[in-house]
């Protein structure tokens, strides 16, 4: 798919971008959107093509979570707009560190469908605990975190790949409600 983008023509001029349309499976539909996405904003910095190829993916596939991750990584929906009709997540939700790979700071977006305690923890290659991200009684909604690309000494990591695990608690009973573990490459 990535040999027949045309950078000339854009969006929806090529059959790059309606290579999603040969999949039955509509999440495998999204992901092929999402990575175009995904490649346009972070690769080539083009905002443009990216809301493009967003816009393809609220009308195809309003519902699936790929849709979702997209309009955060976006910075479309966010914890500014809580208590608005709709807005609200209804489920726990992390999208991708944006950008990554990143130099210097990256962002992590994350839905909360009601009160929580979130915990990013961030590792290196080979397992050491380098960062720990504490926020308490995070309100339902939509937000970001930046992280700083320092440890918890204040001291700026090395280059390399990084593990973070997002733990979300429960604020009453203080059980694991939601964790996810990614992938993130710092790169200076």
């Amino acid at each position: 798919v990535d040999q027949e983008y045309d950078e000339d023509e854009g969006l929806g001029k090529t059959s790059t971008m309606l290579a999603y349309k040969k999949y039955k499976n509509k999440t495998i539909a999204a992901n092929v959107l999402f990575s175009a996405l995904e490649r346009n904003l972070i690769e080539k910095a083009d905002d443009k093509k990216a809301l493009e190829v967003f816009s393809i993916m609220n009308s195809e596939f309003p519902d699936e979570p790929e849709t979702q991750e997209a309009a955060l990584l976006l910075g479309l929906i966010d914890g500014t707009e809580i208590g608005e009709e709709g807005l609200l997540p209804q489920k726990y939700e992390l999208a991708h560190n944006y950008p990554n790979p990143f130099n210097a700071t990256t962002t992590f977006k994350f839905g909360l469908p009601k009160a929580s305690n979130v915990k990013i923890e961030i590792f290196n290659t080979i397992g050491q605990k380098v960062k720990t991200i504490k926020l308490k009684n995070v309100a339902a909604g939509y937000h970001k975190q930046l992280w700083k690309g320092t440890n918890d000494f204040g001291n700026v990591v090395a280059t390399g790949m990084y593990i973070y695990k997002f733990t979300v608690t429960s604020v009453t009973d203080k059980k694991v409600k939601f964790q996810k573990t990614r992938k993130m490459i710092l790169l200076k």
